[in-house]
């Protein structure tokens, strides 16, 4: 039976796309991105006091001091993977990070399986140098795994640039602070440095972030049509007054 041609015709709606789940790092608004940054943070800052703690108070150095800030560089790595805002993100990310934690991790594990072979006759330059790279590699690869997990512009990449200036004044500065012999305070401004200057080299990126963002937000976007269901335009149906159907008259 043929349809009556001065009748519109009904098409069926075409099946839309399937919506794919978007990852935890970039759900929500932007303001509550930022209160989970901030806690992670917190909680890092708390867990990173609560080690270097227990490492003056009861002189846990060696292994100890080294299996302690390996074990919170493993769960920072993790924790990257999680908060990650893309599947590549979530990827890269935690393998910058680990790579430049790794490194540290190696110097310092060098450091203590060769010891006085390794720094027998080192003046107080090449202390300070070495001390100085490590510092500033544990620094980097802080910034650079948050960033690269975080960012959502490519113009963020610009801000690597004072991100690698902050981490090497950073590693010198750390390591020329007089700390007090309070095992407490010696604590608390060791974790008030680290995490200070950590902050402030993300920053540096998180400011080149924000003006790709600026940039983006200027431009002119495609919206939809109001008729639009989906991502497949839908036919229109012909009017009353036009003859349609099949037979053609």
């Amino acid at each position: 039976m043929y349809p009556n041609p001065s009748q519109p015709v009904a098409y069926p709606p075409y099946p839309g796309r399937p919506i794919s789940r978007r990852p935890l790092g970039d759900r929500g608004p932007w303001w509550a991105q930022t209160l989970v940054s901030a806690g992670i943070a917190l909680v890092f800052a708390v867990l990173y006091f609560a080690v270097e703690f227990a490492i003056y108070r009861f002189k846990l150095f060696d292994w100890w001091s080294f299996s302690g800030l390996s074990v919170l560089i493993l769960l920072y790595v993790c924790v990257l993977g999680i908060w990650g805002r893309s599947t590549p993100q979530r990827i890269l990310g935690p393998l910058v990070a680990l790579g430049f934690l790794g490194l540290q991790r190696g110097l310092d594990g060098l450091f203590l399986v060769i010891g006085p072979d390794l720094y027998s006759g080192w003046t107080d330059a090449e202390f300070t140098t070495w001390f100085t790279v490590g510092n500033g590699l544990c620094l980097f690869g802080v910034a650079a795994g948050w960033s690269l997990a975080r960012r959502r512009t490519f113009i963020a990449f610009l801000g690597i640039i004072p991100m690698v200036a902050v981490s090497g004044l950073g590693g010198w500065a750390e390591q020329s602070i007089r700390y007090p012999h309070s095992f407490l305070w010696a604590s608390l401004l060791d974790t008030l440095v680290f995490f200070g200057l950590a902050v402030l080299a993300i920053l540096c990126v998180w400011a080149c972030d924000g003006l790709g963002l600026a940039i983006r937000g200027g431009r002119t976007r495609r919206q939809p049509g109001a008729n639009a269901v989906g991502p497949y335009p839908q036919p229109t149906a012909p009017p009353p007054n036009q003859l349609g159907g099949w037979p053609p008259n």
